[in-house]
């Protein structure tokens, strides 16, 4: 994705300027890395971070000012002079090779279990764009719309970027979100007669829930629950909302259709709450506790199953938009399918952060010896700027101030000490044998251990671990 994105860019500034800004991949992980950093200093303008007053000496340091300004204004994605009228009429021709590479990626990642399928919101408000959508009720409520299909844990496996009604090509009886939900569906593995099904279970709100998805998904041999419509669920009779008012809290009625096996559920919290499922109903029952107006205090109420499920599974693609909108950046441009660019840029991060908390969790580390969100945003961003210049020594004469004996001491440890970043980076670090025996780097105790990555001596023995210490210490 970087080649592509080099390529075009170098040959969009000639188109645009009539010289190439000649950028390199190195330079484009440098520009990603002042992008992560900026949204850990969030400044009010990107002009800030290289003024004197406001200087951010992490980003003014890697990229001259003119130089990131002048990446912005060229970076592209797409060959203009390849492209066919044909093309053109995808609304995403500009963007569309870096978001069929992208998808392509999340593809390939394992899913879960469970997946919520629901849109996510790119803000947006420039005049512009022919795909902007208004959406009531939503903190960014106008903006590029995004289906989006994620994991419990929030991994993003699959994306749609929503062009309208109008553009959709292939048109079905069942409706927009039923088409959505198949869509994104079909990048799951399938089922294959005579082995282990997978059991996906699928979970989305009332807009792409109907009768006759759920039949479709179940061809699939794909689970699904989702919140209903009272008017998408002919011939299954349920209780009367009225009637469960009378009754209180936690009144609940199930109905299974016979031919199809879908179990229809309402239950009465607030106010009817309308539920579709293929493989839970309302038993087991559970308690939760809601405040009562009248008594003044939180009373038990009884909870369906599939709610229960429904609660739990449903916040996939909210927890992702919830991280993405964490130390991020907004860039401003002229171009509004930049601003998709950024957001993927961003989903890409929250992406690997996720699936880094799902290895260390399987591996069984601590919540300790796991970084969170920020740290591994800062890493990211360390190790995409420096990491290429870890072994180039800086030209030129050490400073008067410099000492002899801390001279010695600087060469000494450069030489013998791996850049602090790979050295934590928790890949491709073994054990070997050495013949000689040297003192460990942590507790001075002589040892044959050697990190075969680092080139550092650390002991490994039943009583002391300094080879863990030394990798994964913060």
């Amino acid at each position: 994705m970087l080649d592509l994105l080099v390529e075009m860019t170098n040959q969009y500034s000639v188109e645009k300027t009539g010289k190439s800004v000649d950028t390199t991949k190195k330079e484009m992980k440098q520009l990603l890395g002042i992008f992560f950093r900026m949204g850990l200093a969030k400044m009010p303008g990107t002009r800030c971070y290289w003024e004197n007053d406001t200087r951010y000496d992490p980003v003014a340091s890697t990229m001259s000012r003119n130089r990131f300004q002048l990446l912005m204004r060229v970076i592209h994605i797409v060959d203009n002079n390849r492209v066919t009228e044909e093309d053109k009429k995808d609304k995403l021709w500009k963007i569309r090779p870096w978001l069929e590479k992208f998808r392509n990626n999340c593809v390939k990642v394992v899913p879960d279990e469970n997946n919520s399928i629901d849109e996510m919101m790119i803000p947006f408000k420039g005049k512009f764009s022919k795909i902007k959508q208004y959406v009531k009720g939503k903190p960014h409520p106008w903006g590029i719309k995004v289906w989006v299909r994620a994991s419990a844990t929030g991994i993003v496996c699959d994306f749609d970027v929503y062009q309208g009604n109008k553009e959709r090509k292939e048109r079905s009886l069942l409706g927009v979100g039923a088409d959505v939900i198949l869509k994104l569906c079909s990048s799951l593995p399938q089922n294959v007669p005579g082995q282990p099904s997978f059991n996906y279970k699928i979970y989305a709100d009332n807009f792409f829930t109907g009768m006759a998805l759920l039949v479709e998904l179940q061809k699939l041999g794909i689970h699904y629950t989702g919140t209903v419509r009272p008017n998408r669920i002919p011939g299954i009779n349920l209780q009367n909302e009225a009637e469960m008012k009378k009754k209180g809290r936690g009144i609940m009625d199930q109905s299974i259709e016979k031919n199809t096996k879908i179990v229809a559920v309402r239950w009465y919290d607030t106010r009817a709450v309308n539920v579709l499922s293929t493989f839970s109903g309302t038993d087991p029952r559970n308690p939760v506790s809601r405040f009562e107006k009248s008594k003044s205090m939180y009373v038990p109420v009884q909870r369906p199953a599939v709610i229960k499920l429904y609660n739990e599974n449903m916040g996939g693609v909210d927890l992702h938009d919830c991280c993405v909108a964490k130390n991020s950046y907004r860039i401003k441009s002229k171009r509004w399918y930049m601003y998709i660019f950024w957001q993927t840029i961003r989903m890409m991060l929250v992406n690997a952060w996720l699936s880094y908390r799902r290895v260390t969790g399987l591996l069984g580390y601590s919540k300790r010896d796991t970084m969170n969100q920020r740290k591994f945003q800062a890493r990211l961003a360390t190790l995409l700027i420096q990491f290429e210049n870890s072994s180039e020594r800086k030209r030129g004469w050490p400073s008067a101030e410099c000492s002899k004996e801390s001279l010695v001491k600087r060469r000494r440890l450069q030489t013998l000490l791996p850049n602090p970043q790979i050295a934590t980076d928790g890949y491709n670090h073994f054990i070997i044998k050495n013949d000689n025996h040297q003192r460990c780097r942590l507790c001075s105790l002589k040892t044959n251990n050697v990190c075969e990555k680092c080139n550092v001596f650390l002991c490994f023995t039943e009583k002391r671990n300094c080879f863990r210490e030394f990798h994964f210490s913060s």
